[in-house]
C-alpha cells in the first residue's frame, strides 16, 4: 500500500500536541472511542508512538503543529513509517480551527483539536526536506532561538 493512497473510510486520525520532552497522542477511528495517549519526545518514544499506531491494523493520518525543532524529528520518523501519512500544520491554522470546535486549553485538548482537524480537513501530506537542508536547519534554529530571545531582553 502506497502511503499516499491511504482511504479515508478506513483511516485512523491522529493528532499529536508536541512539547519539549513529550507528546499528547490522541486517536480517532469511526466506531471507536477517541484513545489518548503520553510518549516521550525522543527516539524511543517515536519508535513506541508509531508501534502503538501500528496496532490499530489501519492507515493512520497525523496532524502535528510546527514547533521546530521539537516536532521535526518526530515528522521525520512518522514519514519514514509505513502506513503512517503526516501533516505538519502551521500552529495559527491549528489555533483557529480549535476556536471554533472548543472552549478548553490542555494539551490532550489540543491534541483531540488536532485528530479532529485530520479529520475533517482536506489532508496535505508533509513533504519532508533534504536531509542536506534539514541538517542546515537544525544547526540555524537555536541561532535563531537565541537572536530571538536576546532582542526580547533588549526591548525589556
Amino acid at each position: 500500500m502506497s502511503k499516499r493512497s491511504i482511504q479515508i473510510q478506513e483511516t485512523t486520525y491522529c493528532g499529536i500536541d508536541v512539547s519539549a520532552k513529550n507528546l499528547i497522542v490522541v486517536t480517532q477511528s469511526v466506531g471507536q472511542p477517541i484513545e489518548q495517549k503520553s510518549f516521550s519526545n525522543n527516539p524511543k518514544g517515536h519508535r513506541a508512538l508509531i508501534a502503538w499506531l501500528r496496532k490499530a491494523n489501519s492507515p493512520v493520518r497525523v496532524s502535528l503543529e510546527a514547533t521546530g525543532i521539537y516536532s521535526l524529528d518526530l515528522a521525520f520518523a512518522l514519514d519514514a513509517a509505513e502506513g503512517i501519512e503526516v501533516a505538519v500544520l502551521n500552529p495559527k491554522v491549528a489555533n483557529r480551527f480549535a476556536q471554533v470546535i472548543r472552549r478548553s486549553k490542555t494539551d490532550a485538548a489540543d491534541a483531540e483539536v488536532l485528530a479532529e482537524y485530520t479529520h475533517r480537513m482536506p489532508f496535505t501530506a508533509w513533504v519532508a526536506p533534504s536531509s542536506r537542508y534539514a541538517d542546515a536547519l537544525c544547526r540555524s534554529l537555536p541561532l535563531l532561538s537565541l537572536r530571538s530571545h536576546d532582542g526580547l531582553r533588549r526591548d525589556t
